[in-house]
């Protein structure tokens, strides 16, 4: 099996997944982006997406108000992306040099 017969295999299953419940993944991603105008609410709401994109996969069926979820493991989803944002910045600084190491160069 070929890497992009793979790739297409995998796309294809998510597709059919997507379209189970695609209304309910829609609008809770929907909710989410407009619910994350708020910083703090922010993690919780994806965590909330992605607790029912997990949902989705499992055959079982979802809510809108399933993206409220993630509110039930706050502090989780801040640990997750604060851990998950300070990798991105790792690797942007040390792997691609796309941010400068020392930020205080351009300061003397």
């Amino acid at each position: 099996m070929t890497t992009e017969t793979m790739l297409q295999d995998t796309l294809d299953k998510g597709f059919k997944l997507f379209k189970k419940q695609y209304v309910a993944l829609i609008l809770g991603t929907l909710v989410a982006a407009i619910g994350s105008i708020f910083i703090i609410t922010l993690p919780p709401l994806f965590f909330g997406v992605n607790y029912m994109a997990i949902q989705v996969m499992k055959g079982k069926t979802i809510k809108i108000t399933d993206v409220f979820r993630g509110f039930d493991y706050f502090v989780v989803s801040w640990v997750m992306f604060i851990v998950a944002f300070a990798a991105i910045v790792v690797e942007l600084t040390v792997i691609h040099s796309i941010l400068p190491l020392d930020i205080c160069m351009s300061c003397s």
